[in-house]
């Protein structure tokens, strides 16, 4: 079994000295060591190491570099790769590579650790051996985000997987149902109404982009109560706004400058794009939900933040297609039925 290893830094490649984590350039050795001492030497790794770092340092530059590697890769030379990464930014750049690969027909794993793999406490192992299992279980093409929690080897699309909790560390999955799991060295795919099926996941994707470079920023705005739209400095006119809503699809729609439908207006006089979501679909929804449907905004419904902020980067930062076009398309099941 041959499998690429993509070595980008975070706590699974980071060592503590005096109390202090930080990423280490003999990880990926130290890691690979580990794994054979542990699961045996059954598998053939080849290391590349695009770029080092703690992953709540990740930019457009550092983005650039990885994914444009992976663009790179010739994928019919392993049976898959793995991408180690850092937690506190894994949702977004996994968000990213899913819809970025969602072309190529082979299992493409990230994996993250709560603890640096020198740790009793880490589950870097853990999860690096259950990205082997992804692929030796050959079940499903795709990008696949895996992190795991003493006996849950839980395995997300790498699309729906949400940020973790701050107390706890815990990723959760948009949506609420994880694609499945790995035991036994197997990987389970759960039997839910949302989850694409095995078929679905094989189905072959159109390849949108060569190389990629994200440069154009996008404005993530997420409400809360009392918020103040002239606090947001609109001078710079991002590429594109993306205003996250409440749960209910629904952002504050009184009180001047409070107001998301004057602030909307704003938006469209400055000619900046506003896109909204999560939305939902229905026939009776809030009152505050129906006013901001009669704007001339972007909706974008059943779909994390991450997703729709890295998507949004990808759509502004291209030149195939407007970028109408490629948000509407569903690139890697981001969008929920």
């Amino acid at each position: 079994m041959k499998i690429l290893l993509v070595i980008t830094g975070g706590t699974i490649g980071s060592t503590t000295t005096n109390s202090t984590i930080d990423v280490d350039n003999e990880s990926s050795d130290r890691l690979l060591k580990m794994y054979k001492d542990t699961y045996g030497e059954n598998t053939d790794f080849t290391v590349i190491q695009p770029v080092n770092l703690l992953s709540e340092n990740s930019s457009f530059e550092s983005l650039n570099v990885l994914c444009n590697i992976m663009l790179s890769i010739d994928y019919d030379s392993y049976d898959g790769v793995i991408v180690t990464h850092g937690s506190d930014t894994l949702s977004y750049t996994s968000s990213l590579l899913g819809m970025l690969l969602a072309f190529v027909k082979k299992p493409i794993v990230i994996i993250a650790a709560n603890y640096p793999i020198d740790d009793k406490r880490s589950n870097g192992l853990i999860n690096l051996h259950s990205a082997v299992a992804v692929i030796t279980s050959k079940k499903a093409n795709g990008v696949f985000t895996v992190f795991g929690y003493e006996n849950e080897h839980t395995v997300y699309l790498s699309t729906r997987i949400c940020e973790a909790d701050p107390y706890c560390d815990r990723f959760s999955a948009f949506g609420g149902a994880p694609l499945g799991y790995t035991a036994n060295d197997k990987f389970i795919i759960n039997n839910n109404k949302i989850s694409p099926t095995i078929q679905e996941l094989n189905n072959k994707n159109e390849r949108l982009f060569d190389t990629i470079k994200l440069h154009n920023s996008i404005m993530l705005i997420r409400p809360y109560p009392n918020m103040d739209y002239n606090a947001v400095d609109l001078s710079r006119k991002p590429a594109a706004i993306l205003h996250y809503l409440y749960h209910s699809g629904t952002a504050c729609t009184t009180g001047g400058t409070k107001n998301f439908l004057e602030f909307a207006k704003l938006c469209n006089d400055k000619g900046i794009p506003l896109y909204i979501g999560s939305c939902k679909h229905g026939d009776i929804g809030y009152i505050t939900a129906k006013e901001m449907e009669k704007l001339k905004v972007q909706k974008l419904y059943n779909i994390s933040m991450e997703s729709a902020y890295m998507k949004l980067c990808l759509a502004y930062n291209q030149s195939c297609i407007s970028p109408c076009e490629l948000m509407s398309k569903n690139l890697f099941f981001e969008y929920l039925p």
